[in-house]
């Protein structure tokens, strides 16, 4: 298994320190030549160290490499999945710190990708969703909350549906 795999399986399974070691040891510098592919693997690793950063409430380490991976990411793929999470782990930094309205774009952007994706891509969009929720929740924003929070349930809807 690469290590790059690692770094994700142990961010799935809640060692984020683990995951941040292993995702810093693996970043190689973004001005450094790379295939498409290896673009594609060091973008995702930046997004598993912001998600990491996140969980472990650093929200303010997140910035710095969630847009590195923005960065490596062919521009012309919009709905990239490495894209929206980088694009959500933003949102949710956001909002950890307290930007409202930065936490909104960020969201809304992700939802934009998706909205964008062949084929669609619900748990996503539920995510994304109730992260926008529940922003707007905190924010006393009660009727938008709401109509957020039934996107979210719509979208699981569809895939625990099938």
């Amino acid at each position: 298994m690469p290590r790059s795999a690692l770094a994700r399986a142990a961010l799935d399974l809640g060692n984020y320190t683990t995951a941040i070691h292993l995702a810093q040891t693996q970043i190689l510098p973004v001005e450094q030549p790379l295939s498409p592919q290896r673009r594609l693997a060091q973008a995702s690793l930046r997004v598993t160290l912001a998600t990491s950063f996140n969980q472990t409430g650093r929200p303010e380490e997140v910035y710095g490499v969630a847009n590195e991976a923005l960065n490596l990411i062919d521009p012309t793929d919009e709905s990239n999945v490495v894209r929206v999470d980088a694009l959500d782990q933003l949102g949710i930094a956001q909002r950890h710190l307290g930007n409202v309205d930065a936490a909104l774009d960020y969201f809304q952007r992700a939802l934009s990708a998706l909205d964008d994706a062949h084929p669609p891509r619900s748990l996503e969009a539920a995510r994304i969703s109730s992260n926008i929720a529940r922003v707007y929740a905190r924010d006393g924003r009660v009727t938008l909350a709401e109509v957020a929070a039934r996107r979210a349930v719509i979208e699981a809807s569809r895939v625990y549906a099938a």
